[in-house]
């Protein structure tokens, strides 16, 4: 049987302190279940390396609120600093209000390859059985032509901690990262710069993500606490404060 490899909701953002969100938390598990990495762990690392092209054409749409826009990048999950062999390569489309994920596994060196710009589609395949041949090859063919049509590359690397409560049954998910840490690629390397900017340790940013309509209780619970949904991108965050600061600018001319 295939498996189904792409994804539909809506996504709402929230910046909190961290002991807002510690209270939240505990709310969150009184309804959702805690998704634990490897079945034991309650604490996800997240790396995601953003494609974009040297004029920030992704970062831009953004900031305009195109109806109609996406974000590339290959991500990893692991813990504590470490991350296994495996992660996913994504396409991240934003049509109206809603969100659509497509994605496939890679592994690390699959990803690197492709970073470089290798065309690494008969590897993939063998990684990827379970999505149906049809889907698998035009999602990638999507991916290389945008790369293509926009001039992308690895642009720079996102990465954080997260812990996420969800019912899949109910279509929702609800997460909360912190620790940010942004590193940008330095002359179309995709290895890491070391000056890295470190997002604000008093600030969480709690998504709630849905398939279908927000269940009243969480509703309920975001109106109690007077929650409102905020713009935020972490991927626009991570630009700002590596490409277009000056401080990070003079850094890297030094």
């Amino acid at each position: 049987m295939k498996t189904e490899f792409i994804f539909r909701r809506k996504e709402r953002k929230y910046l909190i302190n961290p002991i807002l969100a510690e209270d939240l938390q505990k709310e969150m598990a009184k309804y959702l279940k805690p998704e634990l990495y490897k079945n034991q762990n309650t604490v996800t690392c997240i790396r995601s390396y953003y494609f974009d092209s040297p004029w920030f054409q992704c970062y831009y749409d953004h900031l305009a609120r195109k109806p109609e826009r996406f974000k590339i990048r290959v991500r990893l999950y692991g813990y504590n600093g470490h991350f296994p062999k495996k992660g996913f390569l994504e396409l991240k489309e934003k049509q109206g209000e809603e969100t659509h994920k497509r994605r496939f596994k890679v592994t690390q060196s699959l990803g690197q390859r492709f970073m470089r710009g290798e065309d690494v589609f008969a590897d993939i395949l063998r990684y990827n059985s379970q999505i149906e041949l049809s889907q698998l090859l035009r999602t990638y063919r999507t991916i290389v032509n945008r790369i293509s049509q926009y001039q992308l590359e690895p642009l720079l690397l996102v990465e954080y901690r997260r812990e996420c409560f969800l019912d899949k049954k109910l279509g929702v998910r609800v997460t909360f990262d912190r620790d940010l840490i942004f590193r940008a690629f330095q002359n179309s390397s995709i290895t890491p710069v070391r000056h890295c900017f470190f997002y604000p340790q008093n600030r969480v940013i709690m998504e709630v993500k849905t398939t279908d309509t927000r269940p009243p209780w969480l509703k309920n619970l975001l109106d109690r606490y007077g929650l409102r949904r905020q713009r935020f991108s972490k991927y626009c965050m991570a630009v700002e404060s590596l490409y277009l600061s000056p401080k990070f600018m003079t850094n890297m001319s030094s």
